[in-house]
């Protein structure tokens, strides 16, 4: 009888039957017979299960036989249920913890730099293949090499900018909170005229303390709209290439 691990309390549960197997869980089983295409595998419900050669390993597999064996006991992954025709998948390759449908653009992850290139990052998002992010969607390198500023290993927290589910490509970005923290890191030194409005008013007498507040202001709204307009500029030439 099979029995799945609890993940929260490290606990097993019997199964029943079909409609207690859920995506990505996993199993224990027994391998009851061979073919060409596949193995099948006893779980503990009245469905046997099959595991197909394609999902056996990481790597091409030419016989089933050269991995798996009547008898044998075996931890599998659930890949694919259709409780209508009874029909379960497994797998022996541990399931990725992002799922493609979970990879949409603007979502936001927490990954781990696995490459750096010339032209960019490798980020691993959990995903069954890394994201890139390119070296025009890094705020911050200003003509600098990428690899002067990150290191492999090092934690990134990125967002989608675009999935291509056939080719299996994810683009990712710097998410726009991150940036905006930036540039608030960034200020620049202030002018002597603005140091003098300041000290004016804290000492509440400075006779022109209107016309250099609306000066700031403005200086302020510019530097920012700048920064936007080169954000947005270099998002859609990176869409277009």
């Amino acid at each position: 009888m099979a029995v799945p691990m609890d993940p929260d309390n490290n606990q097993t549960t019997e199964l029943k039957s079909i409609n207690d197997l859920e995506p990505r869980m996993q199993v224990a089983g027994k391998v009851t017979k061979t073919d060409l295409y596949g193995a099948f595998v006893d779980i503990g419900i009245d469905q046997q299960c099959l595991i197909h050669i394609s999902k056996l390993s990481d790597s091409r597999v030419k016989r089933v036989t050269d991995v798996l064996k009547e008898g044998d006991e075996i931890t599998a992954y659930v890949d694919r249920i259709d409780k209508d025709k009874g029909r379960v998948n497994l797998s022996l390759v541990k399931p990725p913890d992002v799922t493609w449908s979970e990879i949409e653009p603007g979502a936001t992850f927490d990954g781990t730099i696995t490459r750096i290139a010339v032209f960019g990052l490798f980020v691993d998002i959990g995903a069954e293949r890394d994201g890139l992010l390119h070296s025009s969607n890094i705020d911050g390198l200003h003509g600098g090499r990428v690899e002067d500023h990150y290191n492999i290993g090092e934690e990134i927290r990125v967002e989608v900018l675009k999935v291509d589910r056939k080719s299996r490509k994810i683009d990712l970005a710097v998410p726009r909170e991150e940036i905006e923290i930036d540039e608030e890191e960034e200020e620049e030194p202030l002018t002597s005229m603005e140091i003098a409005f300041q000290q004016a008013q804290d000492e509440g007498k400075h006779p022109n303390a209107d016309v250099l507040a609306r000066k700031q202001d403005r200086k302020r709204k510019k530097k920012h709209r700048n920064i936007q307009d080169d954000l947005l500029a270099r998002t859609l030439e990176h869409r277009k290439s």
